[in-house]
């Protein structure tokens, strides 16, 4: 490490007892100061030395650190009895991460059952004795942040670069034992009775002076520990080359080059990047055929031709052993668009690694790396301008891969095969911006592009017939008094959970009735019905040997694997879903097992394509609920299949692959990718007669992606507890709500305790996020502690969004902010502004509405983070 001490006379006065008395239960150190050879030594004495798997020496500042790429890399510091620790615990590290896609992947520490600090999605987590005892805060992209991560025997408490930021009471007061102390990755338990905890995720990106102490040390030592070292900003530098050959073309305010070799550049004012490909291809030894500045590729036959057409187009065609490649690249409207179609030439399907890195001269300035299904999008500033990065084919976005590292930047995908003789197109796209374009800027230019502004509903909430307030009309209207409802998905479900032992006829009747209800109090409501993408019920009546079968036995819904002998009395029963049940990679069935209404419930995990009885399942649920029941359209759960696979069949795409040779090692079908039509066509049905669609979870296929669903994202804030912000704090851009920025803007539910305070915390999070809010949480008391009122969400909708802004969402209707600001209405009349308070209440307020030549400018004041504007019609 070897970092300059910056230390002023008050920090050396105050903390350095402290700092001294932690030094004393040091378990272990290190502090990454070999900068070369294959082992990690623990400078406490302790005798913890790690052997280096994989994981590459980097120089940083006047010190070392490691550079682990997120496959394979790892660091094994043994289970030796100082880091045997049962009892209070402290885990610190200099984080530099990556990928921000990865799952769970260790930074240090034993095993979720034990203790763990980990990287999933852009959030850090520290995990003790169970995945779900923890604490979570998000965790910068592609920059220096200290960690710290303590337990006292009854809290969990987390720090990011010296400052608290999470705590929660801990379910355990003693640490479970675990094994080896791993730096770099989490080492699943293939025995583990949880599937999670089988798991093994390396981390993407640098570590750095890594330390274990036998004690919770206090905010000011941790505090102290991050400011000795200061905020780091040194990282290794990529090699940057600008291309030398090919024509360059000015395309508004961009240049455009393709090199000779096939690498493009796009140049905007003192700024460049250049991308590269990557195209593997199979052998004794993987090879790789590449798209670069100069040729550089591994098979002879591998001559990239480039042909430039018109200005700001170019066509790239190159052929190896075992594919052709075409990639076409076209400049207009101020996107690069490039379409890359491979075609396999051989007689057997053939896996192909694809990777495109993108390298700047200098470091990017705070990336953001979403690479995610739902929001397959990357942004690269420089000190200058910013390069956007959006996948928009289908297959491209579900196995989207993305980090950004320095000056570099890397997405592909890898798990991709051709069939014999087959072929497939990915498409993305780049957009040049200029240097005050932010995230939430390119954003909105990508929901343009993809016209997916339309119109959303609500609120939205879920009710049953059979319950109140829809059995009870007078309850209903004073329900509806408080709660400005515009739709209401409306149950019993059709085939599972509350409707697991609902008849057709029953269920007929059940909807007709509540329909019937608010149409005659509430007509302006629309009633949409309940169905479920992957999961449906089954009887005893329908499987013979049923009582041998795992059934609820009280507590939380759960899931249960099938053995072999359970999974044949599914199969014996020759049940239609027979061609659509989801299967694990050894095989396995599984069944989901809850209790609803007092009678347990059993459903088998299956998944829907064109063909298959699942799909002509739901379409038959769709028709009933329309059709014969007169509703308004429906809701379908799970409607994504994002990151859901079966292994019983080959989908022609989808692969593992060996990172040696290139080969296959194992086919399978994405649920998703398969799923794409087959959603586009349920939903074409109830669109096309003027019904509405509400869906959980983000759209992740282009089939459906600009269809006028209203999808929502469910309880994304479970694990960030946002009634711990302080109150007018900023909440942080959180990776789980970027998957609603391309689609419908909706979350639903904010999982926040503390009341209504806590509560509209959640609230301004999302607004933070650009998100809005559906119902799905306990209700605010009106009177008495933690009492609050609904009116904010009463004026979210309806709302065509115009642009999603750190804050709130801008739409034609209305403009909902929780930041003061000065915005534009265009409407004819001056807008209604309402001001709502900390707990969503209405509040008196000055603010007016200025005319000008456009329309109207309103400045809004409001204390920032607490309080909530909309300004509508």
């Amino acid at each position: 490490m070897r970092h300059a001490i910056i230390m002023g006379i008050w920090l050396a006065l105050t903390a350095a007892g402290a700092w001294a008395a932690a030094e004393q239960d040091l378990a272990a150190r290190w502090d990454f100061d070999e900068g070369k050879g294959e082992i990690l030594h623990d400078t406490s004495g302790n005798g913890n030395d790690g052997e280096i798997h994989g994981a590459s020496w980097v120089k940083c500042g006047r010190g070392y650190a490691l550079r682990f790429d997120g496959t394979k890399d790892y660091v094994n510091c043994g289970k030796g009895p100082a880091l045997d620790i049962r009892g209070p615990i402290t885990l610190e590290a200099w984080v530099y991460p990556g990928v921000a896609r990865k799952r769970d992947a260790g930074i240090v520490g034993k095993q979720f059952s034990s203790f763990l600090l980990a990287d999933d999605h852009g959030n850090c987590y520290w995990y003790l004795g169970e995945g779900a005892n923890h604490c979570v805060a998000s965790l910068p992209r592609a920059a220096w942040s200290h960690l710290a991560a303590t337990f006292d025997g009854r809290n969990l408490r987390l720090f990011l670069n010296g400052r608290l930021v999470n705590s929660r009471a801990s379910k355990f007061e003693n640490i479970p034992v675990g094994g080896h102390f791993f730096i770099g990755c989490v080492v699943g338990d293939p025995a583990a009775a949880d599937p999670a905890y089988s798991q093994t995720s390396y981390f993407n990106g640098i570590l750095d002076d890594v330390r274990v102490y036998r004690r919770a040390l206090s905010e000011d030592v941790v505090a102290a520990h991050y400011r000795a070292v200061g905020g780091r900003t040194e990282v290794p530098i990529a090699e940057f080359a600008a291309l030398d050959t090919g024509r360059k073309d000015q395309v508004g305010a961009f240049g455009l080059r393709v090199a000779d070799a096939g690498a493009i550049q796009i140049d905007c004012g003192p700024e460049s990047y250049v991308v590269e490909s990557s195209f593997s291809y199979p052998g004794e030894r993987i090879g790789h055929n590449r798209l670069s500045r100069k040729p550089a590729s591994d098979d002879a036959a591998w001559k990239p031709a480039v042909k430039a057409t018109e200005s700001g187009t170019a066509e790239v065609q190159a052929r190896g052993r075992h594919y052709a490649l075409t990639r076409r690249i076209s400049a207009r409207d101020g996107r690069i668009e490039v379409a890359d179609t491979l075609i396999n030439l051989t007689d057997a399907p053939v896996a192909i690694l694809v990777e495109h890195a993108i390298t700047a001269r200098e470091v990017f300035c705070a990336p953001v790396v979403c690479a995610i299904p739902e929001n397959p999008t990357m942004l690269l500033p420089l000190g200058a301008s910013r390069l956007g990065v959006v996948i928009e084919d289908t297959l491209g976005r579900l196995q989207v891969e993305g980090m950004a590292f320095s000056n570099q930047a890397a997405f592909g995908a890898k798990h991709f095969a051709l069939d014999a003789k087959k072929s497939y197109t990915f498409r993305w796209a780049l957009y040049p911006l200029d240097r005050q374009a932010d995230y939430f800027a390119f954003v909105n230019r990508i929901r343009e592009d993809w016209k997916t502004n339309f119109t959303l509903e609500g609120p939205c909430e879920f009710l049953d017939a059979r319950d109140e307030p829809v059995n009870d009309p007078e309850k209903l209207r004073a329900y509806l008094g408080r709660k400005n409802l515009r739709v209401v998905s409306m149950g019993p479900w059709l085939d599972y959970w509350t409707g697991q032992h609902v008849t057709r006829p029953e269920a007929k009747t059940l909807l007709e009735q509540g329909k019937e209800v608010f149409r005659k109090v509430a007509p302006e409501v629309k009633v949409v019905g309940q169905i479920e993408t992957d999961w449906v019920a089954i009887h005893p009546e329908q499987v013979p040997g049923f009582d041998r079968l795992p059934f609820h036995q009280g507590g939380a819904t759960g899931q249960a694997t099938l053995s072999p002998e359970q999974a044949r009395i599914i199969e014996d029963a020759k049940l239609p879903w027979a061609d659509s049940l989801k299967r694990s990679p050894q095989g396995a069935l599984k069944l989901e097992l809850f209790t609803s209404r007092d009678k347990p419930g059993t459903a088998i995990y299956v998944y829907p394509r064109i063909g298959n009885y699942q799909q002509r399942f739901l379409m038959e649920e769709v028709k009933f609920l329309i059709d014969d029941c007169g509703l308004d359209g429906f809701y379908i759960d799970e409607f994504s299949q994002a990151r859901c696979y079966s292994y019983e069949r080959w989908d022609g795409h989808t692969v593992d692959i060996d990172p040696e040779t290139g080969s296959i090692e194992r086919k399978y079908t994405d649920c998703g990718l398969v799923f794409g039509e087959g959603g586009r066509e349920l939903a074409d049905y109830a669109l096309s007669q003027g019904k509405i669609v509400v869906a959980n979870w983000p759209s992740a296929q282009a089939e459906t992606q600009p269809l006028p669903i209203m999808r929502f994202m469910e309880l994304p804030l479970s694990g960030f507890h946002p009634e711990n912000l302080k109150d007018g704090e900023k909440p942080p851009l959180l990776t789980g709500l970027c998957r609603g920025h391309l689609a419908s803007p909706i979350c639903f539910g904010v999982s926040s305790s503390g009341g209504a305070r806590g509560f509209y915390k959640g609230i301004i999070t999302l607004l933070r996020n650009g998100i809005l809010y559906y119902y799905a949480d306990s209700p605010l008391p009106e009177s008495g502690e933690g009492a609050g009122e609904y009116g904010p969400i009463n004026h979210m909708f309806p709302i065509t969004p115009v642009r999603l802004f750190e804050g709130g969402v801008e739409g034609k209707e209305r403009t909902i902010t929780c930041v003061s600001g000065t915005y534009a209405w265009k409407g004819a009349k001056a807008p209604t502004v309402l001001l709502f308070d900390a707990v969503g209440r209405l509040k008196e307020h000055s603010i007016k509405a200025q005319k000008t030549d456009s329309g109207w400018s309103v400045a809004i004041r409001l204390m920032d983070w607490q309080e909530i504007a909309v300004m509508e019609q």
